[in-house]
């Protein structure tokens, strides 16, 4: 049966996985989690992922303004006004003292033409920022899928060396029940018989001992998973063989630079890098002319603009006189009547339109673009030195890990082989004692020499898959494919 989930360059989906939706066993009420649920209920629940996922919302936010920026602005505006008292109408050019009620209408809008190349290069800055929080965000899935999957492993070693103390009780207890009729009938002595009880109950306590470390990883699962402790769980049935590593044919530098070609944090450093250098592009554009282009519409209505609609002589009203005869000259009073001009005429007669060009020269402002363009390079100094930090902290990692990886193998093949010749020797002494010719202390001891040598080939075992594990993330961000026993 397969074990261990297998994950690939940007193959991660996040599932969400409720504590509820955890399958569970036909026999209790208890939780079974095979690595594949596990991996999907830590890719859910995970803090890390759900902020690292958020910087990344964020940054294809500022993505697109960036690019949303390169269009016009316009804007548009409405207002009512009411002007009371004394004042001269803009319409009749005379004095009123009365209440004046007003609209105004304007649209506006500018466009930039050129501006040193700062809207193009802040483009592609924040699109490499919004490439490196991709990236931050594929390192931490990735890191909680190995966390996940180590934790996992260490139950299983865990259940592993139960089942074998386990074993080890029940043997005890036989050879105890064996010895116990042996003395009743007058076939052992008392002290073969208190040998074999401490034996079993030292067993016994190996057996709590084991028992407590299988509790203390399941705890330690349940909290990379952000679980509830409290919720009774089990781990699927499946046992790790010790795989078989493609990486052994490669040196280390072939490791290495496989590594730099997969990890995430070394491609979000450089893509970083590159967001800084067209940063320092956008600043020094401050410097260069920038162009824009701009129009205006514009309408107003005025409830005091009035039009004639009739008039009336009510009489006259001199005017002047002939100078050679001095007699008055008189015109007719006329009386006029009016009307508020309507809303539509006045807003289509009133209506009224610009356009034009504007171009800005930056000559001094206190320096602050220089400051900006230095700014600007201390950043691409500080991205590049994290960059370099981070290829030197990936070598040392590599290095470390290949050379554990090595060590744990040639530990595991050795372990191996003395764990089947304390077999052969149990097998020995046990013909020798059933046949009287070797003593209690002996089959007891050889017992005891045989567990030992299993249990540190099983924790040998999982060392090496765990180096392996690690291994692999590191050179290929990916986690092994292992099948079961």
């Amino acid at each position: 049966m397969r074990w261990l989930y297998f994950l690939f360059l940007g193959g991660f989906s996040s599932v969400s996985f409720a504590q509820s939706s955890l399958p569970k066993t036909q026999e209790s009420n208890v939780e079974k989690l095979t690595l594949e649920k596990c991996i999907q209920i830590a890719l859910s629940n995970n803090l890390d992922i759900q902020l690292s996922a958020i910087a990344n919302t964020s940054a294809e936010y500022d993505l697109q303004q960036s690019k949303l920026n390169l269009g016009p602005d316009i804007n548009g505006t409405a207002g009512q006004y009411y002007q009371s008292g004394r004042s001269i109408d803009r319409f009749t050019n005379q004095y009123v003292q009365t209440t004046i009620g007003s609209n105004n209408f304007q649209v506006q809008g500018n466009w930039v033409l050129f501006a040193g190349g700062q809207l193009r290069n802040a483009i592609n800055q924040y699109k490499y920022n919004k490439l490196a929080t991709e990236q931050d965000l594929l390192q931490v899935k990735q890191t909680i899928c190995l966390n996940v999957s180590l934790a996992y492993l260490q139950c299983l070693q865990s259940r592993e060396q139960q089942k074998a103390v386990a074993a080890t009780v029940q043997s005890s207890k036989n050879e105890l029940d064996r010895i116990q009729k042996l003395l009743t009938a007058g076939a052992a002595n008392e002290g073969a018989l208190w040998s074999a009880k401490a034996q079993h109950l030292n067993n016994v306590s190996n057996y709590t001992q084991a028992e407590n470390g299988y509790n203390s990883a399941i705890n330690t699962l349940k909290n990379l998973l952000m679980i509830n402790t409290e919720v009774p769980v089990e781990i699927s049935d499946a046992i790790p063989a010790v795989p078989q590593n493609k990486n052994e044919k490669y040196s280390l530098n072939e490791l290495i630079d496989s590594a730099m070609n997969h990890r995430p944090d070394i491609k979000a450093a450089k893509f970083r890098l590159n967001a800084s250098e067209f940063a320092l592009k956008s600043a020094k554009g401050a410097l260069l002319p920038s162009l824009t282009i701009g129009g205006n519409l514009n309408t107003v209505y005025s409830g005091n603009a009035k039009t004639v609609t009739g008039y009336s002589i009510t009489g006259t009203q001199p005017i002047g006189y002939v100078k050679s005869s001095m007699e008055i000259v008189e015109a007719p009073s006329l009386s006029y009547t009016t009307k508020t001009i309507a809303f539509g005429n006045q807003i289509k007669d009133n209506f009224g339109q610009s356009f034009g060009a504007t171009m800005s020269v930056p000559i001094y402002g206190k320096l602050q673009t220089h400051t900006q363009i230095s700014q600007a390079k201390l950043s691409i100094l500080r991205n590049e030195i994290s960059l370099n930090k981070t290829i030197q902290n990936l070598k040392n990692d590599v290095t470390s890990a290949y050379i554990n990886y090595t060590n744990s193998l040639a530990k595991y093949l050795a372990l191996e082989e003395t764990h089947k010749a304390q077999k052969k020797n149990l097998e020995f002494v046990q013909i020798r004692f059933q046949n009287g010719q070797a003593s209690q202390f002996e089959i007891q001891s050889a017992q005891n020499t045989e567990i030992n040598a299993y249990m540190n080939l099983i924790s040998s075992n999982y060392e090496y898959i765990f180096r392996q594990l690690v291994l692999d993330f590191l050179i290929n961000n990916q986690i092994t494919n292992l099948s079961s026993k």
